[in-house]
């Protein structure tokens, strides 16, 4: 239903939602961390009591997104999240819920036409990584160990792609034939190689 700021007293009013629907009020300022709660929107009679949100302190983490030659990387899509969520640090493009943490996605922004970056809101006290995605680069090695604190809320990273590179498989059964529709992942590993 878009944005609504606050007024003086840190209050907010929207109107002209459905009946009945179920709706989620999100709130997010600057220095804080956003939350948000779900709410069934139902008929009452007289004064209605306002819903108080309260946000707790939040951390910013700024920084650049540079190419491998050292140059700003305009539009990269960059990532913060904690450094112990696993699955996110894999792929920080697919939010990941489960029943112990509930949701886990990352921060996402867009760089400016310089290549710098801001996110705001992060939690405080958290191990966090950086990390950007654009093409014709490679993913950037994740920029971690950033730990935001009441007393150093900012902390700033360069985060750096690397230079990609194409990999070519022929997958063939023991006779030599080529195998059709199998599949090829491919992902970071270590160890003995084949071939470069």
């Amino acid at each position: 239903y878009g944005p609504v700021a606050t007024d003086g007293d840190g209050r907010f009013e929207t109107a002209l939602l459905p009946l009945g629907a179920i709706v989620t009020v999100t709130a997010r300022a600057r220095g804080f961390r956003s939350t948000g709660t779900p709410l069934r929107l139902l008929a009452v009679d007289g004064a209605r009591a306002p819903i108080e949100l309260r946000l707790e302190p939040g951390g910013t983490v700024r920084g650049r997104v540079l190419a491998p030659d050292g140059r700003g990387v305009p539009d990269a899509e960059t990532f913060v999240f904690p450094e112990a969520w696993a699955e996110v640090r894999e792929n920080p493009r697919v939010s990941y819920s489960g029943t112990d943490a509930g949701k886990r996605e990352a921060t996402v922004t867009r760089c400016d036409a310089e290549g710098r970056f801001e996110v705001d809101g992060l939690p405080l006290g958290v191990p966090l990584c950086a990390t950007a995605l654009h093409r014709p680069f490679a993913r950037a090695t994740d920029a971690c160990g950033v730990t935001l604190t009441e007393s150093a809320p900012e902390a700033s990273v360069t985060v750096r792609l690397r230079a990609s590179a194409a990999v070519v498989v022929r997958l063939r059964d023991p006779e030599g034939r080529p195998i059709v529709e199998g599949q090829i992942e491919v992902g970071e590993g270590f160890g003995e190689t084949r071939g470069q």
